[in-house]
């Protein structure tokens, strides 16, 4: 398994566990262990982050609005080019 491939390991009471298993402990919330996850990880994290955007917001979102913007964009600039 290469390492960006890796899931994220955390250090549970003396031993390297995968996140999701850490998260069910009863002593412990889900966020706290993801949080500690995320910094020991900088790589993991922002692959992780990344893969939980894509999955509500498509990845070429920002194009698609940039385009969807362009003619209200040209039509503000018009009206204040004509008040100048």
């Amino acid at each position: 398994m290469t390492e960006s491939a890796r899931p994220l390991q955390i250090e549970f009471r003396g031993t390297e566990v995968p996140v999701q298993r850490a998260a069910s402990c009863p002593r412990h919330g889900r966020r706290k262990i993801e949080a500690n996850a995320l910094a020991r990880d900088p790589t993991g994290a922002a692959a992780m982050i990344k893969a939980a955007i894509n999955r509500y917001v498509p990845a070429d979102w920002p194009e698609r609005y940039a385009a969807r913007l362009t003619p209200y964009r040209a039509a503000a600039r018009r009206t204040l080019a004509a008040r100048r």
